[in-house]
C-alpha cells in the first residue's frame, strides 16, 4: 500500500480532525454499466467514516486526488454532496450500496487496494 500525503486547510476543526485515512477500492461493480470501478471511502484518522461529504473544502481535495469522487445531485437525498462515480460511465454509486460492500469486503478480510492519508493544515 503507498501512503501519500495532501495538505488540507480546514478551520475550526479539533485535534480529532487532523487528518483524513481514504481507502481505495478498484473492485466495485458499478450498478449501471457493471463494469468494475474504483471508489472511496473515507474516515478521520480516529475512525469516524464517511461515503460523502458536503463540506466543500473535504469533497474538493478529494475531488483533486479522486477526479471520480465529486459533487453531484441526487434524487434518493434529494441534494448536492460529494459522493463516488463510476470511473467507466459516470454514474453515481449508491452510498447505501457502497457501504454494505465494503462492510462486507473487510468482513471476509479484503483490504482497500490502496489507503491515503491527507493531512489537515
Amino acid at each position: 500500500m503507498t501512503t501519500k500525503l495532501h495538505s488540507l486547510s480546514i478551520l475550526e476543526e479539533g485535534p480529532d480532525r487532523s487528518e483524513i485515512i481514504v481507502s481505495v477500492w478498484d473492485d466495485y461493480k458499478c450498478w449501471k454499466c457493471q463494469k468494475k470501478t474504483r471508489v472511496i471511502d473515507w474516515s478521520w484518522w480516529n475512525g469516524e467514516g464517511e461515503m460523502w461529504t458536503e463540506n466543500d473544502q473535504i469533497g474538493l481535495k478529494l475531488q483533486q486526488t479522486f477526479p471520480s469522487y465529486k459533487k453531484d445531485y441526487t434524487k434518493s437525498a434529494e441534494a448536492d454532496y460529494y459522493c463516488n462515480h463510476c470511473t467507466k460511465c459516470g454514474t453515481v454509486q449508491g452510498d447505501w450500496f457502497m457501504i454494505n460492500w465494503v462492510a462486507k469486503e473487510r468482513a471476509e478480510g479484503h483490504l482497500p487496494s490502496d489507503v491515503v492519508k491527507l493531512k489537515m493544515d
